[in-house]
């Protein structure tokens, strides 16, 4: 009975340091990295993150999009290399889209095998003006759906085409839920 009391404090004395050496320095202090902006293409600005399925990050920023490794930072141009990203959304597999100031897409490997951004406005008409992607990207099934001010764009996965939903009217997105509409009208305007 003793030796069994004795092998119990003594677990319950050693494990809280073996847990506490695994998840803190030597100081006590829990591993973090703080990056400065001049590490990551200078903005300090970023308004959307998501993660791939390799665990890579993605940082929607006004510069395009910050990819991070967990060693390296990779700077991702976006659209004829000017204008940054707003929005960043993983699907269920893993891949990246992009919504940005008069484009939107999705990050995929070139000939090299390096990552950049495929632009979805080839596949609309030129008449089609995109404004700015700066509500949040959602998924549902197949489809993605890019929301903007006053547009909301669907691209399908499958059949690899885009098109307007919906125009003319005030979009609001509810993150992660649906988009809400809300009829044009002269409050919206100003």
């Amino acid at each position: 009975m003793r030796k069994i009391l004795f092998i119990l404090l003594l677990s319950i004395l050693i494990a809280p340091s073996i847990v506490g050496e695994i998840q803190t320095n030597k100081y006590g202090h829990p591993f973090i990295n703080i990056y400065k902006p001049n590490t990551f293409y200078n903005t300090v600005q970023y308004w959307a993150v998501a993660q791939d399925a390799r665990g890579v990050m993605y940082f929607a920023n006004i510069a395009g999009i910050a990819e991070y490794d967990g060693h390296e930072w990779r700077e991702i141009l976006i659209g004829h290399g000017y204008g940054g990203s707003e929005f960043v959304a993983a699907d269920e597999r893993g891949v990246i889209y992009v919504g940005s100031y008069n484009d939107f897409g999705y990050l995929a490997p070139d000939k090299t095998g390096k990552l950049g951004f495929r632009s979805l406005r080839s596949l609309l008409p030129r008449t089609v003006k995109i404004p700015s992607i700066n509500n949040p990207i959602l998924f549902e099934g197949d489809n993605v759906y890019f929301c903007a001010d006053t547009t909301l764009f669907v691209y399908n996965k499958v059949n690899q085409t885009t098109k307007v939903l919906i125009t003319g009217v005030a979009i609001r997105a509810l993150p992660m839920v649906a988009c809400l509409l809300v009829p044009l009208s002269t409050d919206f305007a100003r």
